[in-house]
Order: structure tokens, then sequence, then C-alpha cells
């Protein structure tokens, strides 16, 4: 609360600091230090500064967003005012320009910075109505101790005149002015406080080792798999008749190239089947669950069984098409994993679906 006040307070000086300049030199300021410039060489033309200065590095145009303006009850332009704004800097060239309905609940860095994260802006404008001036206030997340800041005294217009007509003729020369600070960097320097240190004490050794980091970064540099489980397998030959059998399971995979691998897959059920797929993994950021999915081959046959099929099933040997799908989520450093599997002929006479839970290691 204190740092904010503090905060605060700076922005209300500033204010005051602005007028009191703007009311010593109102107008002949801007044009004095622009012929100064000029006469000391060729510049290029304010619009293409200003195009400039808002371009990041990548490239890509700033986002500029701007609020409604922080009012009192007695004044009732906010709207009108960013309206206003945003004409007004559309006027200057294409400029990626953004009006959100939003007003800051109070004029405070941590307030501002917190709008800045959350409307996803690169440079902030918001305005300050008073009953006597209208205060603007830009600041540029890429400068971060450094705040814009302009004031126009008004009078009785806000309180008397019509709103529109008010909102017109004050932004154009707000506009025009915060843009001359912002491209001769004329700011206000915020303070720059100490932060108190994250944590009290030195960070345990065993989180920083190498083997602590292998182990995190085991499944990305790893470049093997091995997975066991047991599940149930379903399977209807020509007859049409459906047979289903227990399932034991084991997988080793080997990575080709980043997320895609290799898979050789052995299962015994009511048939021996042995498949080769290709397999592509599909990873979130935002989630440690893991959607994998392959497309294989296999042969299956009935000799060496456990489990004997007993309708007319699929004969001695068959050779399949395997499409598959599994879903894997970690728990300390094996995955838990559902996959599924389908077991089709070219001629669509013979199935087998098989549900797989189980464990999975890298190696």
């Amino acid at each position: 609360m204190i740092r904010h006040s503090k905060i605060f307070l700076l922005a209300l000086a500033i204010s005051a600091f602005v007028r009191a300049e703007d009311a010593s030199a109102p107008s002949s300021a801007p044009s004095e230090n622009a012929s100064a410039t000029q006469s000391a060489g060729p510049k290029k033309p304010l619009r293409q500064q200003l195009v400039e200065k808002l371009t990041k590095r990548d490239g890509n145009p700033a986002q500029i967003v701007i609020f409604n303006a922080v009012e009192s009850e007695t004044t009732q332009l906010g709207v009108e005012i960013s309206k206003a704004i945003e004409v007004a800097l559309n006027s200057y060239g294409t400029l990626k320009i953004r009006r959100e309905e939003y007003a800051l609940p109070a004029l405070t860095m941590e307030e501002m910075r917190f709008a800045m994260a959350r409307y996803n802006a690169d440079v902030l404008i918001t305005p300050v109505i008073k009953p006597n001036a209208v205060d603007v206030f830009l600041f540029d997340k890429r400068t971060p101790y450094n705040l814009y800041a302009h004031s126009e005294v008004v009078d009785t217009m806000v309180k008397n005149a019509d709103s529109y007509a008010v909102a017109q003729g004050i932004t154009r020369l707000l506009v025009r002015r915060i843009l001359y600070r912002y491209l001769n960097d004329q700011f206000f320097e915020l303070p720059r406080e100490e932060s108190l240190p994250i944590l009290q004490s030195e960070i345990p050794q065993w989180i920083a080792s190498p083997e602590s980091l292998a182990l995190v970064n085991r499944e990305l540099t790893s470049r093997f798999y091995l997975n066991a489980s047991l599940g149930a397998a379903l399977s209807m030959g020509a007859s049409q008749q459906l047979w289903n059998s227990n399932l034991i399971g084991l997988q080793l995979g080997v990575r080709l190239w980043d997320k895609w691998f290799f898979e050789a897959q052995y299962a015994s059920f009511s048939y021996n089947a042995f498949v080769g797929s290709l397999r592509y993994t599909f990873v979130n950021k935002d989630s440690p669950v893991r959607i994998n999915v392959g497309l294989g081959f296999g042969t299956v046959t009935r000799d060496m069984v456990w489990n004997l099929d007993q309708t007319i099933g699929l004969g001695r040997f068959s050779t399949f098409i395997v499409p598959s799908a599994a879903v894997l989520f970690p728990v300390g450093e094996v995955y838990l994993k559902l996959e599924a599997q389908w077991f089709v002929t070219p001629g669509l006479d013979k199935h087998i679906w098989m549900l797989q839970p189980g464990v999975q290691v890298h190696f």
C-alpha cells in the first residue's frame, strides 16, 4: 500500500509539473526544439519516426492499447476521450491500435503493468480527467522505468460544453504533445526500489545437479522406450463370431527424429501378434498429457498360444493394417499409458480390437 501511494503521488507530481511547464511555454517549446533539431541536420518525417519507434525488434508493430479515462463522477468524458485518442492516433499512419472498455482502478504502476499483461499490450495509453485538466499517460513496456505524461488545462469546458466537441478539441492537442515527448524521449524516470529475495536460503545443490537435470529431461534426451501392458483383445473372423481374451503385451520404441518413433510390438492373447509401426507423439507445453498415434503392419498367428480361439477364428496366419492411438500421463519417472489398437485386413473381413493399459519407461 505504501509503494502504491508513492507511485500515485509521483503521478500527481508529474501531472502538476507538466502543467507548470506547459503554462510557462504553452506552444513555443515544441516548435523551438523542433527548429533546433532541424538546424542540426535532416531528419526523417515524424510519422516515419513514430512507426519505427512503434516497431518491435522482430519487425512486428507494437500493440497499442487505449483505456477509458480515469475520472470522477462529475466528469463523464472517459469513453469519448479514449475514442478521440484512437481516431487521432490512426491519423499518424498504419499503427496497431486497440481500444478496451476498461479504466484503471488506481493510477499506479502495478495496475498499469497488470493491465498490460491482461490485455497483451506493448504500449499503454490512459487518460485522466479532472475538473480543470486532462492528463494523458503513455507507458511502453520495452522501457519499463520510463513514463511519458502530458497535461492540458481546460478550465470549465469539461463541465459546460458538449462532450463530443470537448473530447475532439482536447485530444488533438494531447496526442500531438504526448507523441512529441515520446519521440524525443522526454520521460519521467520511475523509482527503482530494491525487491526482497524470493528465497531466503540457498537453492539446494541437488536441484541444479546434472543428475536432476538428466532426470527432468529424460523424455527429451532418451532414445528408447519400453512399454509393458495388460489388457483385453476382441477378435472377429470371416464367420462374424466374436472371441475375447486376456492380453499381455510388450513394445519397444526407438527415436528416429524429434517426436517420431519406430515401434516393435509383441502381444500374446488367443493369437500371437507381431507389429511394426511408425508413431508420432503430440506434446502440449501447457499440459503434462501426451497423445501418441501410430500406423503399422502386423502378422497374427495362432501357433503356440495359451488361450485358443474356440470359434472358426482368423486362421493360422493373417496380415493386418494396424492404426492405433494412446494417451500417456507422467507419474514420477514413468508414464501411465492407455492404448487402443485396431487390426484390420485389407479385405475388411477380419478384425482385432485391443485395449492395453500399461506403463512406459524412457531410457
